[in-house]
């Protein structure tokens, strides 16, 4: 059996174009957070100078702002944990789905050098299987002629 080839850098073989779409994305994410979190805060301000100036500067008053303040607070610390979740849920799958191409193209690769008796496993339960059972046996074949 062949080496194992399998690594943690092949989370970086993946396209440029891919890679640039994760970071746009994470960028995206936390600008529309930051972009989000100043409108809501100066909002919260203005309803702040509002209540100051009206002189509504009651119990019940400050009750309600203080609730308003901790609900948006809430949101918009809920959101940027959604937008880092969702980050590194995308980049897990990624993984999943991209290293077993990896493998599949070290594999044609293999083949393309001439090397038919090359093997190299996949993880159990990788969504690509069956497609590299198909090259193993397009190799077995190979090798046979």
């Amino acid at each position: 059996m062949a080496e194992n080839r399998r690594g943690s850098g092949n989370v970086f073989k993946v396209a440029k174009l891919r890679r640039r779409y994760y970071l746009f994305m994470l960028v995206g994410g936390l600008i529309l957070s930051v972009v989000f979190g100043t409108l809501m805060l100066d909002r919260l301000r203005e309803i702040q100078t509002a209540v100051g100036q009206a002189g509504l500067a009651s119990e019940p008053v400050l009750a309600i702002y203080d609730h308003l303040f901790f609900t948006a607070m809430l949101f918009f610390f809920t959101f940027i944990g959604y937008t880092a979740v969702t980050t590194v849920l995308v980049l897990y799958l990624e993984g999943r789905i991209g290293g077993a191409s990896v493998a599949i193209l070290d594999v044609l690769e293999k083949y393309k050098e001439g090397d038919y008796t090359y093997d190299r496993k996949l993880r159990d339960g990788d969504e690509l299987a069956p497609i590299m059972d198909s090259i193993k046996a397009l190799g077995a074949s190979l090798q046979k002629k």
